[in-house]
C-alpha cells in the first residue's frame, strides 16, 4: 500500500510537471525565447537536482518526460504553425521566421512529412471545408 502511494504521487508530480512545462513552453514560443525554454527546463522540479551539461538534460529529460527534447520542441512548433495557419493572415514565410526554423524550405518539408501536406495546402484546404 505504501509503495502504490509513493507511485501515485510520483506519478501525481510528473503530470504537473508536465502540465506546467507546456503552459509555459507556449509563453516562450510565442517569443521565440529558446535561452528561455532552456531556463524552463531548469526550473521544472524533476530537473532540477544540481548543474545539469547539455547532453545529460536532454538523456534527463527523455528518461523522466518519456520523449527526447527536440521531438517535443518540434512538435509543439508544428502544432503552433497549424494554430498560426488556421487563425492568422501571417504568410508560410512569417510563420517560418517566427517560429525559429532554420529556413521555409526546411518548415515546408518537415510539415508536410509531418501532416502529408504543405502549409499552403493545409491552409487552402481550411478554407474549402
Amino acid at each position: 500500500m505504501h509503495g502504490d502511494s509513493l507511485m501515485d504521487r510520483k506519478e501525481n508530480q510528473q503530470y504537473h510537471d508536465t502540465y506546467f512545462f507546456e503552459q509555459e513552453y507556449y509563453g516562450f514560443l510565442e517569443k521565440g525565447d529558446l535561452e528561455g525554454m532552456m531556463k524552463l527546463i531548469h526550473n521544472v522540479p524533476s530537473f532540477t537536482e544540481g548543474h545539469l551539461e547539455r547532453s545529460t538534460l536532454s538523456k534527463k529529460f527523455k528518461r523522466e518526460m518519456g520523449f527526447n527534447i527536440s521531438s517535443y520542441i518540434m512538435r509543439r512548433k508544428l502544432e503552433e504553425a497549424k494554430s498560426m495557419l488556421n487563425y492568422s493572415d501571417k504568410t508560410v514565410s512569417e510563420i517560418s521566421e517566427y517560429l525559429c526554423f532554420s529556413s521555409q524550405s526546411y518548415f515546408q518539408n518537415v510539415f508536410k512529412r509531418k501532416y502529408g501536406m504543405t502549409p499552403k495546402e493545409f491552409r487552402s484546404g481550411r478554407k474549402l471545408t
